[in-house]
Parts: structure tokens; C-alpha cells; sequence
């Protein structure tokens, strides 16, 4: 009935009453919860330090620094140097660094989706220069739009929890400021017709 393997401790474990079994079985499970908790601010810790050592697997170099200009992070691919804003908590530095590496990724697979080409500059236009520089301005955007994707794509590759409303919203925080600063020219002339409209309207009452 017994098997003897294990000796004679494995058949007093087997000898336990049904109740004994029950108590020692809940005891584990109890064990098992306890040890699968873990606060967020230390798991977006350990997750960030997983990160970074993905990134010094592949040769980058990860420091920190706060500066304002760099709105979280930069990175210098030829260079393989990623810095990040050391500021923010650990949660948000990995949302930063997720895009930052999430460049080198679309880099690497040579995979930008431009949302303008060259060939629109083939129109006949007698404003083409400005036409070209808002397309450039357009292209820089939708790099910037892949490394965001690229990087929560990695976060989900690396088994990485990933709060998407954080996320989205420092993506898209990020992307405004980005057309703010390229489009800022065009938003000053929308706002000043706006007041000139205004003011206009004001004086007829």
C-alpha cells in the first residue's frame, strides 16, 4: 500500500488524517499568496532594473540625469548611450526608458512608417520649401509615435506590467510637446486670428 521510497519520513506524511492534510495544504496556498505580493513601487522597481539590463545586454549604456530640454530621456543610437531623466519615480523612468529603446528596436528592424514621402514634394507648388519642412516635421512625429508603440510591445515581450493609462498619458504628453514646439509658428497665427476675430466681433457690440 505504501511505497517506501523516501524513507520513513514520506510514509508518516502519508499516514496524516484527512483534517492534518487540510491544515498543512492551506497553510501552502497562504505561503504561496504571501509571497506573490509585492507593492507596486517595488515591482516598477525591479522591472526597471530588468529593463536596464536588457538594454546593457545589447551594449547601451544607461545613465541618469535631470534635465528639463530632454523630457524624460534621450538616446544616442551610434553612441549606444541612453540617458534618463532622474527625476521622475522608477515607474515613469521605465515608461521613458521603454521609448528610448523602443528607437534603437525600429532602428534595428529599419521599420519607420513616414507619414509623408518624398513624393509629395513632387506637386507643383510655389511654397514647396515650406511644404518640405512640414513634412519633415510630420516624419519626425511618427518616428517618435513607433518608438512609443515599439516599446510597449517590448514591455509585453519582457513580461513587463504595464499601467496603459500611465503609459498613454505620458506618451501623448510627450507628443505634445513635440508638435507644440514644431507646429508653434502655425498655433501663434491660429491664436492670433482667433483674438483678431474677437476683438472685432467686441467692437461691433
Amino acid at each position: 500500500m505504501f511505497r517506501l521510497e523516501g524513507g520513513q519520513i514520506n510514509i508518516v506524511a502519508q499516514l496524516q488524517n484527512p483534517a492534518e492534510k487540510m491544515k498543512t495544504k492551506q497553510k501552502k496556498q497562504g505561503t504561496k499568496k504571501r509571497a506573490k505580493k509585492i507593492d507596486a513601487e517595488t515591482y516598477y522597481d525591479l522591472s526597471y532594473q530588468r529593463l536596464i539590463e536588457y538594454c546593457e545586454k545589447r551594449g547601451f549604456v544607461i545613465c541618469e540625469k535631470h534635465d528639463p530640454i530632454d523630457g524624460g530621456g534621450q538616446i544616442i543610437i551610434e553612441d549606444k548611450e541612453i540617458t534618463i531623466d532622474s527625476k521622475p519615480n522608477n515607474e515613469m523612468k521605465m515608461y521613458y526608458l521603454l521609448h528610448e529603446i523602443g528607437h534603437a528596436l525600429a532602428q534595428q528592424y529599419k521599420h519607420h512608417t513616414f507619414l509623408y514621402t518624398e513624393n509629395i514634394l513632387k506637386i507643383g507648388s510655389d511654397d514647396i520649401g515650406k511644404l518640405k519642412y512640414n513634412c519633415e516635421k510630420l516624419n519626425i512625429l511618427s518616428v517618435e509615435i513607433e518608438a512609443w508603440n515599439r516599446g510597449l510591445l517590448l514591455a509585453k515581450k519582457l513580461n513587463i506590467h504595464v499601467n496603459r493609462r500611465k503609459f498613454n498619458t505620458t506618451k501623448s504628453i510627450s507628443l505634445m510637446s513635440y508638435i507644440d514646439f514644431m507646429f508653434e509658428d502655425f498655433f501663434k497665427k491660429k491664436r492670433d486670428t482667433r483674438e483678431k476675430k474677437r476683438k472685432a466681433r467686441n467692437k461691433k457690440k
